[in-house]
């Protein structure tokens, strides 16, 4: 038995430059956010003990990864709209500097010893800031200014 004809597929459409730098940078910005998301959870693991001293949960870890994610929408509903008015690029700069601001700051936190469970607490607090400017773009995408591509 032989297999239906298939009608021929239309030939692919080529995207005009803006479209083709939106996609690569949505890649790129992909990319980033992976590293943003995972990064941290097996960067800190191995350290956790002496960051949150010997009685630190197993999954500290994960509640610090679970922060971050928490922090995102609120971001995407705080930024989100600024980003819609201003522009995807003039948002995600400062975007980009205030994460990288709270990851320096978690890399020169003071360990346990120094501030107890409030080390622990910092990181937290950090993460879920550092959480709020990556979550700009969640409700950008969305906005009227990203449909002009």
């Amino acid at each position: 038995m032989s297999s239906p004809a298939r009608p021929p597929s239309d030939p692919p459409v080529a995207l005009p430059p803006a479209g083709r730098a939106a996609l690569r940078a949505g890649v790129v910005g992909n990319r980033i956010d992976n590293v943003h998301v995972f990064l941290p959870l097996t960067a800190l693991a191995p350290v956790i003990a002496r960051l949150a001293g010997p009685a630190a949960a197993t999954g500290t870890g994960a509640v610090i990864v679970i922060a971050m994610l928490l922090g995102r929408p609120v971001g995407g509903l705080v930024l989100g709209p600024v980003s819609g008015r201003l522009g995807r690029t003039r948002t995600t700069r400062p975007a980009i500097g205030g994460t990288a601001s709270c990851a320096l700051l978690i890399g020169c936190m003071p360990t346990h010893r120094v501030l107890g469970a409030g080390a622990i607490v910092l990181v937290l607090v950090l993460r879920f800031l550092g959480g709020d400017p990556a979550g700009h773009g969640v409700v950008g995408p969305g906005s009227p200014r990203s449909h002009a591509v």
